[in-house]
C-alpha cells in the first residue's frame, strides 16, 4: 500500500511538471532591422507584456539584424516554424500585397501629424479585407512608418526638376513608379545596405524616414534631406498560427489583448515620437534639411499624380477592389 501511494505521488508529479512545462513557451521573434530600430524596441517591450501578464508563462527571444533571414523572408520564416512571430515589410515583397500597400501611393497622408499612429490604426481596422494577403498566417496586427523623405550623399534637392537622373533607393514597386514619375533612377539596395551604398556613390538617395534612417546611421553619409512626405512604408506582424493555437487560453489572451488595435496604436505612437528624434539626429550631425516652399511641393505632388490612378486601375483588373479599399482608407486616416 506504501509502494502504491509512493507511485501514485511520482505519476501525480510527473503529470504536473508535464503540464507546467508544457504550458511555458518563448516565442522567437524575427527582425530585418537592427536593434537601435523602433520595431526592435516596440517588439522586446512587448515581450516584456507578455511575460508580466501571463507571470513568466509566455517570454520572447527577439533576433534583430536579420539573423533568422533576409527582410524578403521573413513569411517564409514564420511558415515553417522557424521563427514564431516576425515583421513583414510589405514591399520586399513584389505582386504580394495589392492593397495592403496602397498606403504607399504618393500624399496618401498629406502633411497630417501622427501619420504612423492614424495608419497604423486605419490598416489594422481593415484587416478582414487583408487577411487573404497574408493566408495561412495570423495576423497580429499592421502598421504605418512615418512618412518618407529622400536622403542625398550630394545632390541638393529642393524642387521636382532636380531629381531627374539621380538614383534613388525605393523602398517599393510604389515608391518605385513615384521616383521614376519624378524622372529618377530607381535602384533596388536592402535597409542594411543603404548607407555603404550612399557611402560609395552606388546610389545618389533613398527613400527613407527620419527614425529609420538614423537606426540605420545614415546620419553619417548623408549631406542632405529634402522632407517631402510623399510615401510611408506599410508591414505586418506576423504569427504562425499552429504556435498560436498551441498555446494556452492566458496566453493567446495576453496576446490577443496586447495586439490588434491596441498593438497598431503601440507602435504608431512610438514611431511617431521616434522620428523627431530621428530628425534631432539629423540636425545634429550637421545634415541640411531643405525647406519646400508650397510651390515646391505641389510640383512634387502633381509630377506624381498618375502613379495613384495607374496602380488603382491595374490592381482593380485582379478584383481586388482597389479603389474602395484606397478611398476607405483615406476616410479612415482623416478621423
Amino acid at each position: 500500500m506504501k509502494r502504491l501511494a509512493i507511485s501514485t505521488a511520482c505519476v501525480a508529479f510527473a503529470i504536473l511538471g508535464g503540464v507546467a512545462q508544457a504550458f511555458t513557451k518563448e516565442l522567437k521573434i524575427s527582425l530585418f532591422a537592427p536593434p537601435t530600430h523602433t520595431w526592435a524596441k516596440a517588439l522586446s517591450a512587448w515581450g516584456k507584456e507578455l511575460e508580466k501578464r501571463t507571470n513568466g508563462e509566455l517570454t520572447a527571444a527577439l533576433f534583430p539584424a536579420g539573423q533568422m533571414g533576409p527582410v524578403n523572408k521573413q513569411m517564409d520564416l514564420v511558415r515553417a516554424g522557424v521563427a514564431d512571430v516576425a515583421v513583414v515589410l510589405h514591399g520586399a515583397y513584389p505582386g504580394r500585397f495589392d492593397l495592403s500597400e496602397l498606403s504607399q501611393l504618393p500624399f496618401t497622408f498629406g502633411k497630417r501629424d501622427k501619420i504612423a499612429t492614424r495608419g497604423s490604426v486605419a490598416l489594422t481596422g481593415m484587416l478582414p479585407q487583408l487577411q487573404e494577403e497574408h493566408s495561412g498566417l495570423k495576423v497580429l496586427y499592421l502598421a504605418i512608418s512615418p512618412s518618407t523623405a529622400i536622403f542625398f550623399n550630394n545632390a541638393e534637392v529642393d524642387s521636382v526638376n532636380k531629381m531627374v537622373g539621380l538614383r534613388v533607393r525605393g523602398g517599393s514597386q510604389i515608391q518605385n513608379l513615384i521616383l521614376e514619375a519624378w524622372g529618377a533612377a530607381p535602384v533596388s539596395v536592402a535597409p542594411a545596405e543603404l548607407s555603404d551604398s550612399l557611402q560609395k556613390g552606388v546610389i545618389d538617395g533613398a527613400s527613407f524616414n527620419f527614425e529609420a534612417a538614423a537606426a540605420f546611421r545614415m546620419d553619417e553619409v548623408v549631406k542632405s534631406v529634402t522632407p517631402i512626405a510623399f510615401t510611408a512604408a506599410s508591414f505586418s506582424v506576423v504569427m504562425n498560427q499552429d504556435v498560436y493555437d498551441g498555446l494556452s487560453d492566458e496566453q493567446r489572451k495576453a496576446i490577443d489583448e496586447t495586439t490588434g488595435e491596441a498593438g497598431a496604436r503601440s507602435v504608431g505612437t512610438l514611431f511617431d515620437t521616434a522620428e523627431e528624434g530621428g530628425r534631432a539626429v539629423f540636425d545634429g550631425a550637421g545634415v541640411k534639411i531643405q525647406t519646400i516652399s508650397d510651390e515646391a511641393y505641389k510640383g512634387f505632388v502633381d509630377a506624381a499624380s498618375g502613379v495613384t490612378e495607374s496602380v488603382l486601375a491595374q490592381r482593380e483588373t485582379t478584383g481586388r477592389q482597389a479603389r474602395s479599399f484606397y478611398a476607405r482608407l483615406l476616410e479612415e486616416t482623416a478621423k
